[in-house]
């Protein structure tokens, strides 16, 4: 298999092109000629190409526009989003035979510029892979990576182009008590320094970010005064902290459930509390904002935290400051 990503900062907007060639080598590995590609309603999406190849590498069939199916991505946790799934499939029967594609992405707005791992999938050898940015000189960026790869950067008319490429990438099985894969796999992740993702910030700094985090938020922890006036009413009595925090929390488990719709600036900005009260429901930042206005209503101070989660959850990159994590929390300082 051959992976490579081709990445531009053009305006302010984010070009993706991806390129795939993958070598079909026998019946149980045809599952690889049916492609799924997903991204964003709000995103500019096109299929450049789609073809069947032999075994000499010589074109059998062509996709079509009529032959892809455009849906709603399926997901396990989200009730609805704005992600869509483009499907297609160059199976055939006559063995070895190759499949070759590529697509392009415009994004208007990012949050981040590459997570790239260059072993596609797991269970299939990537024989080569490449990520390659241009920008402009002045466009400053923040890099992690690890592993080793083979660079290059070129300087023209104002741009600056950056490739890293491997051969071969090492392959992760898994073992009992071992780091998340994603901690030992080869891979680049970069940030743009400037963040305008619903609200301009910085990667600067883990403060910066987080600066970042709470001006998205600001505004959302409010409820009209006279759900306030409600709240006072059933619990102003208590007079313990400790005692009235877990009847506030109590309220909002036994008045609201679990839903995920996911939309806009990638699903990161939370539904605002007052959404959350009228609906009856939120995901896991839409209650965080609301349980943070529950205590907001009785002067409790409370954090929106960032947090990772999972029965192996990835290690914080110190020197990364990013969106990597998957959860969020409230802290209420004691």
């Amino acid at each position: 298999m051959e992976y490579n990503i081709d990445l531009q900062i053009d305006k302010q907007s984010l070009i993706e092109t991806k390129s795939f060639l993958i070598k079909i080598g026998n019946k149980e590995s045809n599952w690889l000629g049916d492609v799924s590609i997903h991204h964003q309603a709000t995103d500019k999406f096109r299929l450049l190409e789609a073809v069947l190849l032999d075994h000499r590498l010589n074109v059998v069939r062509k996709i079509k526009a009529k032959d892809v199916y455009t849906k709603n991505a399926d997901s396990r946790s989200t009730f609805f989003d704005d992600h869509l799934e483009d499907k297609f499939s160059l199976r055939h029967n006559q063995f070895p035979y190759y499949i070759k594609y590529s697509y392009r992405i415009i994004k208007r707005d990012f949050l981040f510029l590459a997570y790239w791992i260059p072993q596609y999938y797991s269970n299939v050898s990537t024989i080569s892979s490449s990520l390659s940015l241009t920008r402009p000189m002045d466009y400053e960026i923040h890099l992690d990576s690890i592993g080793e790869f083979t660079y290059s950067s070129t300087r023209a008319a104002g741009l600056i182009t950056e490739k890293w490429s491997i051969k071969q990438p090492k392959k992760i099985g898994k073992a009992d008590f071992s780091p998340p894969a994603t901690e030992s796999l080869q891979q680049i992740s970069i940030v743009p320094s400037d963040i305008n993702y619903g609200v301009k910030g910085s990667h600067a700094s883990w403060e910066d970010f987080g600066e970042w985090v709470a001006n998205l938020n600001s505004g959302l922890d409010l409820l009209p005064e006279e759900e306030i006036a409600t709240l006072k009413k059933k619990f102003g009595h208590i007079e313990d902290q400790d005692t009235l925090i877990k009847k506030l929390y109590h309220h909002l488990q036994d008045n609201t459930r679990y839903i995920n719709v996911s939309l806009d600036i990638g699903g990161m900005k939370p539904h605002p509390a007052e959404y959350v009260l009228i609906n009856k429901y939120g995901d896991c930042k839409a209650l965080t904002i609301y349980m943070k206005a529950l205590l907001n209503a009785f002067g409790i101070p409370s954090f929106y935290t960032l947090v990772e989660s999972g029965s192996n959850p990835k290690s914080i990159r110190e020197n990364f400051p990013s969106q990597q994590f998957d959860h969020v929390i409230l802290c209420v300082p004691t």
